[in-house]
């Protein structure tokens, strides 16, 4: 859903277990771990959080690594008596072990224990983290206006998948799988994954929750196929 003032970063993320919020690249490098606020020419203000609170960033080479994950699993282990957030800034730029790593932390909740990813979009995360999270986006940064980062030919076939009525979704079926015109498993994927994200953003541009009925079967597809599922099968018994 959308928010208005990210001051209420905190207490919105208070109320779920794990959440993402959508917000300008600026606003999450001007949040720091240290007690001093790095100077930002931002007009829109920057959230604080409790000085109890567990960051992890980037690396040097701008990505997020499993290795980082570790340390945040380690960090959690750690009882607590009251809400302690665990913030992830620059989320997207996770790999997907990282990703993977993190799912893992949400099997077992800990008490008083808050995830938090902060991200510039929700391109690149895995369906799954996505069917997990409880999704902000600040409405001042626009994000849901900016197309999926796929090749022109994925994003097509996205946009049809996600307008179709079942009868039109079994005749893209037959089309991806056939003999001559056959899509590889990475590019079905890649066409799921990219469906799921204009289906967010749909939901959040129009608000008709049909867009997001849509997720919860396409995400189960997207696992199967993933998981070297029968692609025409999976397809087809999930979205036909």
């Amino acid at each position: 859903m959308f928010f208005d003032d990210p001051l209420n970063i905190p207490k919105i993320a208070k109320s779920t277990g794990f959440s993402i919020f959508v917000v300008p690249s600026e606003m999450i490098d001007a949040m720091n771990t240290g007690k001093k606020r790095v100077k930002t020419a931002l007009k829109t203000p920057v959230p604080d959080f409790p000085a109890t609170s567990f960051y992890l960033e980037p690396d040097e080479k701008d990505s997020i690594k499993v290795a980082k994950i570790r340390d945040l699993e380690a960090e959690m282990l750690n009882k607590e008596t009251s809400a302690r957030f665990f913030i992830v800034k620059h989320a997207e730029t996770m790999n997907e072990a990282a990703e993977n790593a993190a799912l893992k932390l949400l099997e077992e909740p800990k008490e008083h224990c808050h995830l938090v990813f902060l991200a510039t979009s929700l391109t690149n995360f895995l369906p799954t983290v996505l069917s997990r999270a409880s999704i902000y986006v600040l409405r001042t940064s626009n994000p849901v206006e900016k197309a999926p980062a796929a090749p022109e030919e994925i994003l097509n076939d996205a946009k049809l998948l996600l307008a179709a009525s079942p009868t039109k979704t079994f005749q893209l079926v037959e089309s991806w799988t056939n003999k001559t015109a056959k899509k590889s498993r990475p590019e079905v994927l890649q066409i799921l994954s990219t469906t799921i994200e204009l289906a967010y953003k749909s939901y959040f541009k129009t608000g008709k929750s049909a867009f997001l009925s849509k997720i919860p079967n396409l995400i189960t597809a997207y696992e199967n196929i993933k998981s070297n599922g029968h692609i025409k099968l999976q397809l087809i018994a999930h979205l036909c």
